[in-house]
């Protein structure tokens, strides 16, 4: 028998002020308290920028591929701790 493994990869998304994740490819952002499904994640993991739709400039964007880090889940998790805080008060 085979077993699968779950790929989890987490992301900051400093333009936005948030923290997404993937799952086995699959691009998630946490908003609202849950993680929701958002492609916004993977226009900046491969730079796509939407106002440059009919340039050869859409793709490979360097300056949207920047807005975005790796991170370590212990961070992403302190950091939406930390906006739960922010929102609380």
């Amino acid at each position: 028998m085979t077993t699968t493994e779950t790929t989890v990869k987490y992301y900051m998304i400093h333009d936005l002020d948030l923290v997404g994740k993937t799952v086995d490819g699959t691009p998630f952002i946490y908003i609202n308290h849950e993680w929701t499904f958002d492609i916004r994640l993977m226009d900046r993991i491969y730079g796509y920028d939407e106002t440059e739709s009919d340039t050869p400039y859409a793709m490979f964007n360097s300056s949207i591929m920047e807005t975005v880090s790796v991170s370590t889940e212990e961070k992403a998790i302190e950091f939406i701790k930390n906006k739960s805080a922010e929102n609380t008060c």
